[in-house]
């Protein structure tokens, strides 16, 4: 990239601290889509200046960096512990701008944690920053996010009005990334809607999209959300065929959340195909990811699975375990929407478990 050659040449003769900061910062800022590695390198440099320049801006800057960083790598509880004290250090300096972006990166958290209430609060919080300004691209990041959050809690006519909002921002600006992001994510709400030919149409020339231009995250998450809709309609080999690619991009990406959903996919493909053995190997991968990164409201997703794998095999009994363990996590995390669900599936197996009986 052409800035990215910019800033590292202004850095070999910015002997003025502040200056420093802002560069490094923005290197970070540059490298955090396709280089996690050296995104993390400019934190560190920047977290040094900071330090040194005895500077809260920089402070701030720098525990913004390293959220984005941990979020990156999945690491939800430091990434939320970082972007919070980055809000410490922006708040009494009034850097309203980074403070709104950190409150947009919470909400992110706090919806994969399944805090939707949370994450609807800091998210709105963000948006009213960005609200006095022009269309700008934070702007329509937060309602990208605040659809996401809809997401989570059924209110899928609500996720897609907040996404067309974006998606018309976008537009406007010409971001091919973000105009990828939120198109792959109104394909979402086609197959949350089960419209999934509909979900297929809109997919497929995203994930050409995200082709084009190498985002392999993008790409993943893509191809996983292509295989669900194959897998709705039928079409097990060509979901098998997407969820395997996505997995065949890990060697590029270390992306756990898409490998743990893809896993789950292939999962659900051997469910469905009665290769028992096979699908709970998958599950059980998924299984160990999602708890070393810790998302609930996933591991919650897959009791169910774990609950309809035992229950096509007769064994009512083991399936219920599964759904008991989930609830337990679900009631413990405070995740309603998963608590809902898990005791719907409790009631529909001991109807099923009374028929048998």
């Amino acid at each position: 990239m052409e800035r990215v050659k910019e800033v590292y040449s202004e850095l070999e003769i910015c002997t003025n601290e502040d200056e420093r900061v802002e560069l490094l910062a923005e290197l970070s800022d540059l490298f955090i889509h396709t280089d996690v590695k050296r995104s993390a390198e400019a934190v560190e440099q920047l977290g040094v200046v900071a330090e040194r320049a005895n500077s809260n801006m920089g402070r701030a800057y720098y525990q913004s960096g390293l959220g984005r960083v941990y979020y990156k790598n999945s690491e939800f509880e430091q990434a939320k512990s970082a972007f919070i004290k980055a809000i410490e250090y922006t708040q009494p300096i009034g850097a309203k701008r980074l403070e709104s972006n950190c409150y947009h990166s919470l909400g992110m958290i706090y919806w994969k944690e399944g805090a939707f209430d949370k994450s609807l609060e800091v998210s709105i919080k963000s948006l009213e920053y960005f609200e006095k300004e022009d269309k700008t691209g934070n702007k329509a990041l937060c309602y990208n996010n605040i659809g996401n959050i809809h997401e989570r809690m059924g209110a899928f006519d609500k996720a897609e009005e907040a996404y067309v909002k974006g998606l018309e921002i976008l537009q406007e600006l010409g971001d091919e990334r973000m105009l990828l992001n939120v198109k792959g994510n109104l394909g979402v709400i086609k197959i949350r809607k089960k419209e999934y030919k509909k979900a297929i149409l809109l997919l497929k020339p995203v994930l050409e999209g995200f082709n084009q231009i190498k985002h392999i995250s993008g790409e993943q998450v893509t191809l996983v959300q292509l295989g669900n809709a194959y897998v709705a309609v039928g079409e097990y080999a060509k979901g098998m065929n997407h969820y395997t690619k996505a997995l065949k991009l890990l060697k590029q990406s270390e992306f756990k959340m898409i490998e743990a959903e893809a896993l789950v996919g292939l999962g659900n493909v051997y469910l469905n195909l009665e290769g028992f053995e096979d699908a709970k190997k998958h599950y059980d991968r998924s299984m160990e990811i999602l708890t070393e990164i810790k998302y609930y409201s996933g591991i919650c997703e897959l009791y169910i699975d774990y609950a309809r794998l035992y229950a096509a095999q007769k064994e009512i009994g083991k399936a219920l375990e599964m759904v008991k363990e989930g609830l337990e996590l679900a009631l413990e995390k405070n995740l309603s929407l998963e608590i809902q669900k898990l005791r719907d599936k409790k009631i529909e197996l001991e109807e099923l478990s009374s028929r048998v009986a």
